[in-house]
């Protein structure tokens, strides 16, 4: 199933991954956003490694989100972060350029919440 999808989504309580980069298009746009603690690994770190990795918070996904488990065995560090999801929504960040795999890490942010309740309900016109 993932071979023949553009986006995946995950959503589990997992400590062991769940795909595989070879089940991956090149351009997949992947977004992780199960159970975030210390043990959480749903996606495999050579997938990390390849793709633009978005954080919702950096500091907050190098202790329970996916890129934990890659600062942890050496595939990464918080400098590999392509951005921040933040910069890409303000446009200080480009989203997709081209063909590239994209992970995006979702650990969950107070503020990032309220501020997109808020977007949602002003264009509701509210």
């Amino acid at each position: 199933m993932c071979a023949e999808s553009d986006i995946i989504y995950t959503q589990t309580p997992g400590s062991t991954t769940c795909l595989e980069k070879s089940w991956l298009k090149p351009h997949a746009t992947i977004i992780c956003s199960g159970s975030d603690q210390p043990t959480k690994q749903e996606i495999p770190t050579d997938v990390l490694k390849a793709s633009k990795y978005v954080s919702d918070l950096t500091k907050q996904t190098s202790k329970v989100g996916e890129l934990r488990s890659a600062i942890a065995d050496g595939s990464m560090t918080e400098a590999d972060v392509y951005a921040e999801i933040g910069e890409v929504c303000n446009g200080s960040k480009p989203g997709r350029e081209g063909k590239e795999l994209i992970v995006v890490d979702l650990t969950g942010t107070g503020a990032q919440d309220a501020a997109i309740g808020q977007v949602a309900w002003d264009k509701l016109g509210n």
